[in-house]
């Protein structure tokens, strides 16, 4: 329960001091969405859907990269890490929370070569983004390699946030299905299925089927985490 309470306090204050006041690092929002996920082992994440002004979109957008921010040694084919404070901090979360690694269930779309989620990008050498006609994405700078599966994010965002960021721009056909598919949709349940024979382990005899109808049609099964039971507390 204090992990839940942690986080939600975290990502509350995180919306209202930097993105809803005055600092605007996303420029202007006018409404937004915000929705926790749980993973099997209990990990809460967060997803978000911002409405941003029409005349912030492009600047943040061009704020939005998805390379390692460093140089690469050719030679030792390693990368340079930054002597500059600030840089160096950016560049160490990338490298620990923003580089993707394909598991089992990033499926390969072999058309492609690339897994479900678009890794590895394409190479992107310009620092302005474009949109990719062919995947409905906008693309950001990603100019080696090295950079192509790297989870893009917003640098001021990142370095405050200080874990995994996932920031997109959306189109005006894909926000409503992200926000059916992955905002908004219901959580695996069960339904429980009685007859007679189950019945009995369960001290129900001498229960009529109508009524074993009755009961089942009562109990819906839902897993429910510890910490989904601590964010209804909240």
């Amino acid at each position: 329960m204090e992990c839940a309470i942690l986080f939600h306090t975290r990502v509350e204050k995180f919306v209202q001091k930097l993105l809803l006041s005055s600092q605007h690092l996303l420029g202007t929002i006018k409404e937004y969405v915000i929705c926790y996920k749980i993973q099997q082992l209990g990990s809460l994440h967060a997803h978000i859907i911002l409405w941003v002004v029409k005349n912030d979109i492009e600047n943040i957008t061009n704020e939005i990269f998805a390379f390692i921010p460093a140089t690469f040694d050719e030679k030792k084919k390693e990368f340079i890490q930054p002597s500059d404070g600030m840089q160096n901090s950016l560049y160490k979360i990338v490298m620990k929370k923003q580089l993707h690694t394909c598991g089992n269930r990033c499926i390969l779309n072999e058309s492609r070569n690339q897994c479900k989620h678009g890794f590895p990008f394409n190479a992107q050498l310009y620092q302005q983004f474009k949109f990719n006609n062919y995947t409905n994405h906008w693309e950001y700078h990603c100019p080696k390699y090295e950079d192509h599966n790297v989870v893009p994010y917003h640098a001021s965002l990142l370095l405050l946030w200080g874990a995994h960021l996932y920031i997109q721009r959306t189109t005006p056909s894909y926000w409503s299905y992200y926000l059916l598919k992955y905002v908004m949709k219901c959580e695996p349940y069960g339904a429980l299925n009685l007859n007679h024979k189950n019945a009995e382990h369960l001290s129900l005899q001498n229960v009529s089927q109508v009524q074993l109808q009755f009961i089942s049609s009562l109990k819906i099964n839902k897993l429910v985490s510890r910490t989904e039971v601590a964010l209804t507390c909240l």
